[in-house]
């Protein structure tokens, strides 16, 4: 894929740099494939990116513009001096919930929601100038929030030859989590919205499922799947096990986890004297400590539990390299599946066993698929976790305690697949097709 001369690219980012989660690397991971494949890539950030807390990015070359933003990340900046992130422990607060709901749901997300109004504007202002003076043809956006998404679509009523693409690393409303308000019409908006996109991106066939209803009326457009992919770099972390016999999960969390399940078998192996409380440590890094602390607490897990917090991209690939088991959870329903975050690719590049614990009974082939190919553990849903997981705990614990170490497949070639680098080509070629 080479470069073709004089196209120019424009993403709207609000997450430009990333917080400091996996979660939102996407966007600046894309943004560095872009500078690769055009002439010149430029990015339309919030202001409150100076508020984030980042890791340690090394930036492409690439304009970055600010659009003025005051909206509830700014509020809340002004009372934390860490994190301008919600935890997940907040979030069950009923009023916190509700907030959550509003700022998340059409037209009070405009208002009250991420990016909002004033960032709607001045990203309108700043795009339509670079778009005229630079001629630039293409424009990326995505989701959340969905201000980048309205800007684009307001942009294209002043630019109709605009090449619109348009990205969904979550999905705008869930069956699983009760995220929105007003359901039909959070569906009906981005049905709406998604009509003027010339291609629509996601992170999963699962995803892609429910975002093709969204553009059905238009048969010559299907959902393009862009994995959420990994950074070369990874590959070359090396690994020095823990001494102890370790579980490790980094990351947020959404709400709809069973961590109660897993911490209720590891209690119940040492209860039963299959596994030794003195070999057992347990590792989570991210900003839902205190979920952890409490299902650690409750099954009499304090002592084993390490929280560490927030921590770099370099100390979380660490961990996971490091540790003898690396925890996935998942969720479920029927026609709604492929929830695959970033961390479950690093896991696969780590290369030591997973176990993925999905909240549902309703099968996700997608993940069956790709843990078969990989060989890489264990797949297990609600009803059959509490049989199936300590089988596969005991089984890896074993190894450690006969072996030394435990039994890892190579998957050093087959993950080379999920490099940026590999899967952009793809994407921009993707691009470039319809144009």
């Amino acid at each position: 894929m080479h470069m073709v001369q004089d196209a120019k690219i424009l993403m709207l980012a609000y997450y430009y740099p990333p917080l400091n989660t996996v979660s939102v690397l996407r966007n600046f991971q894309v943004s560095k494939e872009f500078v690769q494949h055009f002439a010149r890539t430029y990015v339309i950030s919030s202001t409150n990116r100076k508020r984030f807390e980042v890791g340690d990015f090394e930036f492409p070359d690439i304009e970055i513009f600010d659009a003025v933003t005051f909206d509830y990340k700014t509020v809340l900046s002004f009372h934390k001096n860490k994190s301008v992130n919600i935890a997940h422990t907040e979030k069950n607060n009923p009023l916190s919930a509700l907030f959550v709901k509003l700022s998340r749901s059409v037209p009070f997300s405009f208002i009250i929601g991420e990016g909002g109004f004033f960032y709607i504007l001045h990203s309108f202002f700043i795009a339509q100038k670079l778009i005229r003076y630079n001629k630039i043809k293409y424009i990326y956006t995505s989701f959340g929030p969905i201000s980048d998404h309205f800007t684009a679509y307001i942009l294209k009523f002043f630019f109709p030859n605009l090449i619109w693409i348009a990205d969904y690393r979550d999905l705008p409303v869930s069956s699983i989590l009760d995220n929105v308000l007003f359901r039909n019409f959070q569906h009906r908006f981005h049905k709406f919205v998604l009509k003027k996109a010339q291609l629509v991106t996601t992170v999963s066939t699962g995803l892609a499922a429910r975002i093709n209803e969204y553009i059905a009326g238009t048969p010559e457009k299907k959902c393009f799947i862009l994995r959420n992919g990994i950074d070369a770099e990874i590959l070359n972390f090396k690994r020095q096990p823990f001494e102890k016999f370790t579980f490790a999960y980094t990351g947020s969390m959404y709400g709809y986890e069973h961590v109660d399940i897993f911490m209720e078998t590891i209690y119940g192996l040492i209860q039963k004297n299959k596994i030794n409380r003195s070999d057992i440590r347990i590792i989570y890094a991210g900003k839902d400590q205190t979920l952890w602390q409490n299902e650690a607490n409750k099954f009499g897990l304090k002592d084993i539990f390490i929280p560490k917090g927030i921590v770099s991209r370099a100390a979380s690939y660490d961990i996971q390299r490091n540790a003898h088991i690396n925890l996935v959870f998942s969720a479920t329903e029927k026609g709604n599946d492929g929830i695959m975050t970033t961390k479950f690719y690093e896991y696969l590049a780590a290369s030591n066993p997973v176990a993925v614990i999905i909240n549902g009974k309703n099968k996700d082939e997608e993940f069956e698929n790709i843990m078969s190919d990989f060989n890489a553990g264990i797949v297990t849903y609600t009803a059959e976790a509490r049989t199936e997981l300590p089988e596969f705990i005991l089984k890896n614990y074993t190894d450690w305690k006969i072996f030394g170490d435990i039994k890892r497949p190579d998957n050093s070639e087959k993950i080379k697949t999920f490099i940026w680098k590999n899967m952009a080509n793809n994407f921009v070629q993707k691009i470039f097709d319809i144009s």
